[in-house]
């Protein structure tokens, strides 16, 4: 195994469990009346299933060559889309003028 599969492998286990613990948390927040700090960890869930959906991505790609384009990230939840920022963020309804251009 390459260091870069290496790396790759591990940052997926790290989102999997960041958006496990994340959902358990919101869970508690919930249970002790804090509804808006349990959306918050949902929406940070839901973020970093992505980003570990993104890396199980790289990995399947890894040693390909092809196309080069930018990447958006979403400033508040961390949402990544390739290529163009979509209209409003998927995972937490920002706008596309918010979004970082990642060359």
């Amino acid at each position: 195994m390459s260091e870069s599969e290496r790396h790759l492998e591990e940052a997926f286990s790290g989102e999997s469990q960041a958006s496990r613990k994340y959902l358990v948390f919101a869970q508690a927040a919930d249970k002790e009346g804090h509804p808006q700090m349990a959306r918050l960890l949902r929406a940070a869930a839901e973020a970093a299933t992505v980003h570990a959906k993104m890396y199980q991505e790289l990995l399947d790609r890894l040693g390909q060559s092809g196309e080069t384009y930018p990447y958006y990230v979403c400033p508040v939840c961390g949402y990544i889309s390739a290529r163009e920022a979509p209209e409003t963020c998927p995972v937490c309804g920002a706008l596309d003028k918010v979004f970082e251009k990642i060359d």
